[in-house]
């Protein structure tokens, strides 16, 4: 069986000291801070309990789970792949640190959000030693009835927590990539009722080719100008919070690095 290095989704929150709530604009209300406090909670005892099942009751019908690999889409998928990662990772011990204890709202008609913050977990080597691992998350809630589910989800793994496991795990010989899609071969719009349609479709693309040459450019104003004013980058150091910011975290990378052939490439999941 091939082993899945997890980036595991769960955390246990202490939902104290929350900011008020008329601090800013986007922050969602009190009483809804706090009922995406306690679902992060209740995430953490299942992922404790290695419960693939109750992990994956968490997401929409077509969430979408961003794993090192790629994403798993799809509640049946997401339990799948748990189910698997629980067959030679238990973790346990798992904490997330919601980046000051703040939901953000997504618009303003309160039925999106969105968070990000730190996790850890320990989990078990090879020979049964436990080997604690962390990195960074981030989540996208959507409303369902008086609940919320997790709508996307993903995060990071540090570099020390990855050499932890490679020592205990032998490496897996890398999957061969699925050959990336091309716009000739975009999925039918009618096919899936959640696929942009062509012409948008299309101008995604674009964007992203954009983003490419201004990256192969050095070019930190042209790559800041594809993000929202107050866009949020997960990075393996945390998330950086707005263009400003964006910006000034690419211009430092580009003064030690000197990347060439920059691409940004579509892997089959459709633009929702």
């Amino acid at each position: 069986m091939k082993k899945r290095l997890v980036a595991p989704l769960i955390g246990l929150v202490i939902a104290f000291a929350l900011p008020t709530y008329a601090q800013q604009k986007d922050l969602a209300d009190p009483q809804t801070t706090q009922k995406i406090l306690a679902l992060i909670e209740a995430l953490n005892l299942a992922q404790n309990n290695n419960d693939a099942a109750a992990v994956a009751a968490f997401f929409t019908r077509d969430g979408v789970f961003v794993t090192l690999e790629g994403p798993i889409i799809g509640r049946q998928a997401i339990q799948k792949w748990f189910t698997d990662v629980y067959q030679w990772w238990h973790p346990k011990n798992s904490i997330h640190k919601v980046d000051g204890n703040v939901v953000h709202s997504i618009g303003t008609a309160g039925n999106e959000l969105w968070a990000t913050g730190e996790w850890s977990e320990t989990g078990q080597g090879k020979t049964g030693e436990p080997i604690p691992i962390k990195g960074h998350w981030f989540f996208i809630f959507v409303r369902e009835a008086d609940d919320w589910k997790v709508r996307v989800t993903g995060g990071n793994v540090t570099l020390d927590s990855v050499i932890l496991i490679n020592k205990s795990f032998a490496p897996q010989p890398a999957a061969t990539p699925s050959p990336t899609a091309s716009p000739g071969t975009l999925p039918t719009y009618a096919q899936q009722k959640d696929v942009a349609d062509p012409q948008t479709t299309q101008k995604v693309f674009a964007s992203f080719k954009g983003w490419d040459e201004a990256f192969n450019n050095y070019d930190t104003a042209a790559i800041a100008a594809f993000y929202t004013r107050d866009s949020v980058f997960v990075t393996t150091g945390g998330p950086i919070i707005g263009r400003e910011a964006i910006q000034r975290w690419y211009a430092d990378l580009l003064q030690r690095v000197a990347p060439k052939t920059a691409s940004v490439r579509w892997t089959g999941m459709p633009f929702t």
